[in-house]
């Protein structure tokens, strides 16, 4: 058990180490939600540095359509190194660690140390997981925190009498992850009601008390939003096509090639294979076990919905991979009871770590996956030669409207590059919820916007495919501008790129 202990262990420390160097070494800007989460994060900072009543004003009022606690968890990192848009990621490699941990403690729960042992190390290797803890999303502390809310329930016993406190702060900082959050829970809830039940007061109340910081004000934005981007017209644009069978089935290809990546699939099966013909051989039940009906329980619920969805993304799946993590560590610590069978793992390890360096060092050539690749050396546009063009223009606070969404160059990084800074300036994009330029049109001034910043050039070609539909105003915004039916002075210009400049027009009288 120790030389199991020392190599699982080793293998978990290789993962964290290697997603520490990815964060060090990475030059990308944000996209678009993770700089969106940035931009709330130095708010964050910045209104606490001012005092805590502008810190719960702010907290109060922010997002409305998301929960905010990842905007929050980089406060203590700020305060040590200041606000950064890749220091806040170390908030993931926590939430990393974490994760691993309460794999390996639902694990050992479950079936026994060395299963616990080899599910955090199967949680560790999948892809979909350290490639989210280098995004700057909520999914991975959201999975941290359902790890934690699940051994706090699988621990919980009627005479302890601390479980209903620790369960309801946990469920409460949970819903503040994200709103889907109690999904995961419905099913293990259940499954342990007996267990729960005298503690259910007590947690529903805490519970209540920490969501309700947020959700008391914000509770008909967020649940109206989570339904039109999981069901209605928002999984029309970002769905793609998701709904139809052709739909479901690129999606399950993508749960396997992205979210687990065919190496490590075909190492779980062969793993999987191996411990089932071993189960074959001994006197057998047809009854599923106890720690069997809790891991379904787990993840039916979850999966029946992200299938059901017309916006399915892998990353949705992610809080329900360490239930397959867990049944991996099972088979694996059966597999390894003999020598053979230990033999046989350190070969199929190798698959999933092959892909882990792949992802991260780039050694050997990796594939194209989903939220994954090696660090990226390209520091995108000049993001901040805008920032300074605002200052010199216009007065900090004034609402400046952005005529391209690019992941190198959009409102939303820009928005964290703004607010990093401290400034208080609001950015916002031509396309939201509208579809025609007489929508950009009218966005413009419901917006209050000063200022419009366009874009000339060598542009990139991917706002035409597969970026075309966050760029369909652009082009009308841009003849307006030139027939004078908008009216708008140029005000400057400052080179983002080789062959590309910003172009920033102050806007007055809108119709």
């Amino acid at each position: 058990m120790t030389n199991w202990r020392r190599a699982s262990l080793g293998l978990c420390l290789v993962v964290l180490a290697l997603n520490a160097w990815h964060i060090l070494a990475q030059k990308a800007p944000p996209a678009w939600d993770d700089g969106w989460y940035l931009e709330w994060s130095f708010r964050f900072f910045y209104a606490l540095k001012r005092g805590l009543w502008d810190f719960a004003a702010a907290y109060a009022e922010s997002f409305r359509m998301k929960a905010p606690l990842i905007s929050v968890l980089p406060l203590p990192v700020y305060a040590l190194a200041g606000p950064g848009e890749r220091a806040a990621l170390w908030v993931n490699e926590a939430a990393l660690a974490a994760i691993m941990w309460f794999t390996f403690r639902i694990g050992r729960r479950l079936y026994g140390e060395a299963a616990g042992w080899a599910a955090a190390v199967a949680v560790g290797l999948m892809p979909i997981i350290y490639g989210l803890s280098r995004f700057f999303y909520p999914e991975t502390a959201l999975v941290a925190i359902l790890l934690w809310t699940l051994d706090i329930i699988l621990e919980a016993g009627p005479a302890d009498r601390k479980a209903g406190l620790k369960l309801g702060i946990a469920v409460g900082l949970g819903l503040l992850a994200k709103v889907s959050f109690p999904a995961f829970l419905v099913g293990p809830v259940w499954f342990r009601r007996k267990e729960l039940m005298p503690h259910a007061k007590k947690a529903m109340l805490a519970a209540v008390l920490v969501a309700s910081t947020w959700y008391a004000f914000n509770a008909p934005y967020v649940l109206g939003h989570a339904l039109s981007s999981g069901f209605g017209d928002i999984s029309k644009d970002y769905g793609g096509g998701a709904a139809s069978w052709g739909g479901l089935w690129t999606f399950l290809s993508q749960v396997v090639f992205h979210a687990l990546s065919w190496p490590m699939a075909l190492a779980a099966g062969a793993v999987l294979l191996a411990a089932w013909t071993s189960w074959w051989a001994r006197p057998r039940s047809w009854r599923i076990s106890e720690p069997g009906r809790f891991l379904l329980s787990w993840a039916a619920l979850p999966v029946i919905l992200v299938l059901l969805a017309g916006n399915r993304q892998v990353r949705y799946l992610a809080p329900v991979l360490p239930a397959l993590a867990v049944v991996l560590g099972a088979a694996a610590a059966d597999l390894g009871k003999k020598a053979s069978g230990k033999a046989a793992l350190m070969v199929l390890v190798l698959a999933p770590l092959a892909v882990l360096l792949s992802q991260t060092l780039g050694i050997p050539r990796p594939r194209t996956m989903f939220f994954n690749g090696p660090p990226s050396m390209d520091a995108g546009w000049d993001r901040a030669a805008i920032i300074d063009a605002l200052k010199s223009g216009f007065p900090d606070g004034a609402v400046v409207a952005v005529g391209l969404e690019h992941p190198l160059m959009n409102a939303n990084n820009l928005a964290s590059l703004s607010a990093s800074q401290g400034l208080r300036y609001s950015f916002v994009n031509l396309v939201q919820g509208g579809r025609t330029t007489e929508d950009a049109l009218i966005r413009l001034k419901d917006k209050g916007a000063s200022c419009l910043v366009m874009f000339e050039g060598d542009l990139p070609a991917e706002i035409d495919a597969p970026y075309d539909f966050l760029n369909r105003a652009n082009q009308g915004v841009r003849r307006n501008l030139e027939e004078g039916k908008l009216p708008a002075a140029k005000l400057s210009a400052a080179p983002v790129a080789p062959g590309v400049r910003a172009v920033l027009y102050r806007l007055r009288n809108l119709p």
